[in-house]
């Protein structure tokens, strides 16, 4: 029988890796010494970015996450083609009012959008429940800018040119406030 440290094969006694306070062969760690952590049969002296650390073991993350934190299953970066939400790696945001944003995470909107897209501010359509209603530019606004009109069934602000009613000017997209130049108002 070997001394602690060591590992015997065929009744000789050799010791174990310089990081290992038990072994069962020269490349399989059983215990570490301390300020060394256990993984996988190796001590190493700090634990791989994909685990947790608990009492001096290196735990793997879950497979839903590339990275995690506290615990195997909070991560805090996700797998390609999967986002992170709240500690969880999705496939796609749980909100239609929420973006990804560059690191890959699902983030909210800006109040004022009812769904954005890049930015929390890049609205794609706007929240009708805020003054804010009318949708320009990918900004929510309180009413359509000079020369445009609110389409009613989509709150989207649209030309009054591409109404195709010789407005330069109108409320709607049929009720002109000014002709284009070549045209007089009745």
């Amino acid at each position: 029988m070997c001394n602690g440290g060591s590992y015997s094969v065929n009744f000789t006694c050799y010791d174990c890796n310089s990081s290992c306070s038990s072994c069962t062969n020269s490349t399989y760690c059983n215990t570490c010494k301390s300020n060394y952590y256990f993984y996988k049969g190796s001590c190493l002296t700090a634990c791989p970015n994909t685990t947790i650390t608990a009492n001096n073991t290196c735990q793997d993350c879950s497979p839903s996450c590339s990275t995690c934190a506290g615990t195997l299953d909070y991560c805090t970066t996700c797998p390609p083609f999967t986002f992170l939400s709240n500690g969880s790696c999705l496939t796609s945001c749980p909100s239609p009012n929420m973006f990804v944003n560059t690191q890959q995470a699902c983030q909210p909107c800006d109040l004022k959008c009812a769904t954005c897209n890049i930015s929390s501010t890049n609205c794609t359509s706007c929240n009708t429940s805020s003054s804010y209603a009318h949708l320009y530019n990918y900004t929510c606004l309180v009413k359509c800018p000079e020369l445009y009109y609110s389409n009613v069934s989509t709150l989207v602000c649209s030309s009054c040119s591409s109404a195709q009613i010789n407005c330069s000017n109108c409320s709607s997209s049929s009720i002109c406030l000014s002709c284009d130049p070549t045209y007089l108002f009745f």
